[in-house]
């Protein structure tokens, strides 16, 4: 699994059902969460049969098994008496358990997928914001889930821990506190403090989700600058933990009709360079996790992968972008990431508001110039005294703009070039470099 990124979906199939597992699996998917939609995790306080035989369906079906928290509880695997909460807005019961060691028996639990969404810290039950719940103080929040942290170093100390956080729009999410102004990045550098130093010796990720395809023909604006802040911050931690503490920058890729939360914007996938495009993207400024949403469609609200009939939707459109990105990974996998930064088209600029709100984020080039026709994303990657770069067509691909990319530095007149599935040696005439970036296409290049 070193030189394979991880690859997982949420709502996905079902366990119990080999040949759904089988053609999710085929989709490029290495993981697949163990929710409780199709099987309950607990019967008369121990893991149910059913649950079992899911885990080892998951395994024979050759995929790793992370389970899901399906409440995001802090309690969900040690709870004394019965206890009912509200999973934002949704209210559940769970019967008492005491799980311990149990899923040490199944060698393909590799990991736990802990909360989504959590709240920075725990809110009180008076909010002064009109259009807030009244319950959102019974919301998951870092400082509540320190439990399953410790929970998991006693009994799990080498699984994965994943949790995925929210976009820096939903400001909810970090509130002001005792006079004091919170921005995105602190609040993910929270979650580094609260959660990510807390672990043990294991795998763990620093993943959130912005969607940026809801507007006709563009990428929304944050989407840049939310990818690079948590991509700073991820990379601000590892500079500091241990090998064995590092954690995965991950994101999660836009496979559903999303709609916007502020107005009527809605828009759904059509192409599959709109997902190749996102993991790009993602890939060019470090990330090596991604969580797509989502694979069965929920109810007729979000359309996914699958229709709500368990039909195949775009699912042949993600298959070809997860195919022809998954040439990237063993590559990448020799490198890191030191971040990236956008260069504006000479021929047309369609994400001007983009960069400027990015462009503090944005890492300094080495000798490396370029210019593009439409804006290009350039990921800064080193391994040792080598430098590499991935360079993204980051124009919405639903317009169709193919790129011609030149690129020049300090002399070198021989560059090795990755795309589209092969790799050739680049021969500079008068100094540079020319590279055609198609619509929701990336290529990487050393020297």
């Amino acid at each position: 699994m070193e030189n394979k990124f991880l690859r997982l979906a949420d709502l996905p199939p079902n366990p119990m059902d080999l040949q759904q597992l089988q053609h999710y699996k085929e989709l490029g998917m290495n993981i697949c969460l163990l929710t409780e939609d199709d099987v309950k995790m607990v019967e008369n306080g121990s893991i149910s049969r059913d649950y079992e035989r899911a885990i080892q369906n998951i395994s024979d079906c050759g995929m790793q098994v992370w389970i899901r928290n399906m409440f995001n509880d802090a309690d969900y695997f040690d709870c004394d008496t019965p206890k009912t909460g509200s999973n934002y807005g949704w209210p559940y019961e769970m019967e008492p358990r005491h799980i311990t060691e149990e899923f040490t028996k199944f060698p393909a639990v590799t990991g736990f997928y802990m909360a989504d969404e959590a709240y920075m810290y725990q809110l009180p039950e008076q909010v002064n914001i009109d259009w807030m719940v009244k319950e959102n103080h019974l919301f998951a929040s870092f400082d509540q889930l320190t439990k399953l942290v410790d929970w998991k170093n006693q009994y799990y100390p080498g699984a994965f821990f994943h949790m995925n956080h929210v976009p820096g729009q939903s400001w909810d999410h970090y509130l002001p506190r005792n006079g004091e102004v919170y921005n995105y990045e602190d609040f993910l550098t929270e979650y580094v403090n609260v959660i990510l130093k807390r672990l043990k010796g294991c795998g763990r990720s620093l993943c959130l989700d912005n969607y940026p395809f809801i507007g006709e023909n563009y990428i929304e604006k944050d989407y840049l600058f939310d990818l690079m802040t948590a991509a700073k911050v991820a990379r601000a931690y590892n500079a500091e933990a241990a090998p064995e503490d590092q954690a995965v920058f991950g994101i999660c890729i836009q496979t559903f009709e999303a709609k916007s939360i502020f107005d009527d914007r809605k828009r759904d996938i059509t192409m599959p360079e709109e997902v190749s495009m996102q993991m790009y993207t993602g890939m060019a400024l470090g990330a090596r996790l991604f969580e797509y949403f989502c694979y069965r469609s929920y109810a007729r609200e979000f359309p996914g992968i699958l229709d709500p009939d368990g039909n195949d939707r775009i699912y042949d459109m993600v298959k070809t972008a997860g195919d022809r990105v998954a040439y990237f990974e063993p590559i990448l996998s020799g490198y890191d990431s030191i971040g990236g930064y956008m260069v504006p088209g000479s021929l047309y600029s369609y994400n001007t508001a983009a960069m400027v709100l990015a462009k503090e984020l944005f890492c300094q080039p080495f000798e490396i110039a370029v210019e593009g026709q439409y804006d290009t994303l350039v990921g800064c990657f080193t391994r040792g005294s080598e430098k590499a770069y991935m360079l993204v067509n980051y124009t919405d691909p639903i317009r169709k703009s193919t790129s011609r990319i030149t690129l020049a530095g300090n002399g070198v007149q021989e560059l090795k070039l990755y795309q589209d599935g092969q790799e050739s040696c680049l021969k500079a005439e008068n100094g540079k470099f020319d590279i055609t970036l198609a619509p929701g296409s990336a290529a990487f290049v050393t020297w």
